[in-house]
């Protein structure tokens, strides 16, 4: 698998001579194999040894878009974890519906929403940030419970026993949500 997208990289993508692509490994996903033929192939997760060249590489591949193997399309994407995913496809369904209002908009890393508006660039850390300015633009965001209950969790001073003063931090508030209780079971 290493050789061959390595070679790969080296005759679809038109990356700068000096441009030395290593490859700490390669896989196929964990998704079972396809059992129609015509069904797309499982992705391929590449983990490079030097971020700099994965970046020159996406960069690359995102600016030719048309890269195809054996008549087949190839795409590149970032691996992100299945909850980072998730709240990404969220922000790409609001800009969709911004996008059909004639609204300017992207999703910087990780789940941000960027608006471009008569009245400036505004940025949103996350949709439940953005729900009021989306409601006056028309726009519907379906925004997870889960995610209120996040930005509740981290936004609110918490108050102990002892009437001292805490916020908590994004792994407890993530640990409290998932339910976990300290133990390993």
């Amino acid at each position: 698998m290493l050789s061959f997208i390595t070679a790969l990289l080296h005759t679809k993508l038109k990356v700068q001579g000096d441009t030395e692509i290593k490859l700490e490994r390669a896989h196929r996903a964990l998704a079972p194999k396809p059992k129609e033929s015509s069904a797309p192939p499982r992705s391929i997760i590449v983990r490079f040894l030097d971020f700099s060249v994965k970046q020159i590489i996406l960069q690359q591949a995102w600016k030719q878009r048309d890269i195809e193997f054996e008549g087949q399309r190839v795409h590149f994407d970032q691996d992100y974890s299945p909850d980072l995913q998730g709240k990404r496809k969220g922000v790409r369904e609001v800009i969709k519906q911004l996008k059909e209002n004639n609204i300017k908009a992207q999703s910087p890393y990780p789940a941000q929403l960027k608006l471009f508006l008569a009245t400036g660039v505004r940025v949103f850390p996350t949709l439940v940030e953005a729900q009021s300015t989306l409601k006056e633009l028309g726009v519907d965001a379906r925004i997870e419970e889960r995610d209120i209950l996040e930005r509740e969790l981290t936004q609110d001073k918490w108050s102990t026993q002892e009437n001292r003063r805490m916020q908590l931090n994004p792994t407890d508030v993530r640990a409290i949500i998932r339910g976990d209780n300290g133990t390993n079971d």
